[in-house]
């Protein structure tokens, strides 16, 4: 998630923080998320932060690639 950008990204002990700007790394997808990914999805924690439209989609995707709901946060963002 930080191709082209390794700058943006850090690891401290079991947490991983990755920065996406779409207009350099392209859109996040569940796909993308889970190749970088270093846990079982079901042991995954999992903190976004977005649009809800982006979040929502990301939501599902990740359920369905077995991350378990209680371990998906989100914080909405978007236009007032």
């Amino acid at each position: 998630m930080t191709t082209g950008a390794t700058d943006r990204g850090s690891t401290t002990g079991d947490v991983r923080v990755h920065l996406v700007d779409s207009g350099v790394d392209g859109r996040l997808t569940a796909d993308r998320f889970m190749t970088e990914a270093t846990a079982r999805p079901a042991d995954l924690s999992v903190f976004l932060c977005g649009p809800e439209a982006m979040l929502r989609e990301l939501h599902v995707g990740l359920r369905q690639r077995g991350v378990r709901s209680r371990n998906i946060h989100r914080e909405y963002f978007g236009r007032r």
